[in-house]
């Protein structure tokens, strides 16, 4: 039997080293290409919708919407920064708040911003913080702290300190740093 099959075992060699070799060129040439083939197809149709999108771009009507959003987003710019004109007033509007919520020897100054320019550095939004000084008792300083929270455009509070006059009087004595955002 063994020597029947004999002259069979060299061609199934044969075979089986072409068979490899057959193996080892779709591995090293064909998957490469295949790669390539979908990564180039992927690009082709991100191009393709990249072009649809500014085609549809030029109509009047997307122009139309474009110009609508761009107004939508200036006008909630309006709610979080402040104008440059309006830091002028800055100062007076806080002490406005204060007198309003009852806050005695109200003073305030400006401060130069202890960050390391990571705000700074932004293009078209600066930010200013102001450094304010006060006596009030506590439901006085929270109506305060509430109304500078609700304050149009935004008035950010950094940190506060909070200290007790004295043991008799209810009297607290209280620092606040407030931060606010302006358009430069």
């Amino acid at each position: 039997m063994v020597t029947k099959l004999r002259p069979y075992v060299p061609i199934a060699v044969i075979w089986l080293i072409w068979l490899a070799c057959l193996l080892a060129a779709y591995w090293l040439a064909v998957i490469p290409q295949q790669r390539l083939l979908e990564r180039c197809q992927v690009e082709i149709s991100q191009k393709a919708e990249r072009r649809d999108f500014l085609q549809r771009a030029k109509s009047p009507e997307a122009q139309e919407r474009t110009r609508e959003e761009l107004e939508a987003l200036e006008q909630k710019n309006g709610d979080f920064l402040f104008h440059t004109d309006d830091l002028n007033t800055l100062d007076f509007r806080v002490h406005e708040l204060a007198s309003s919520k009852r806050l005695t020897d109200f003073s305030g100054q400006n401060v130069t911003s202890g960050l390391d320019g990571r705000v700074l550095a932004l293009k078209h939004v600066a930010q200013r913080e102001l450094l304010v000084s006060f006596r009030c008792n506590f439901p006085d300083f929270v109506r305060f702290v509430n109304e500078l929270e609700r304050h149009q455009p935004i008035l950010l509070v950094n940190q506060f300190t909070l200290k007790r006059v004295s043991d008799v009087d209810e009297k607290l004595s209280g620092e606040m740093e407030l931060a606010v955002f302006y358009e430069k």
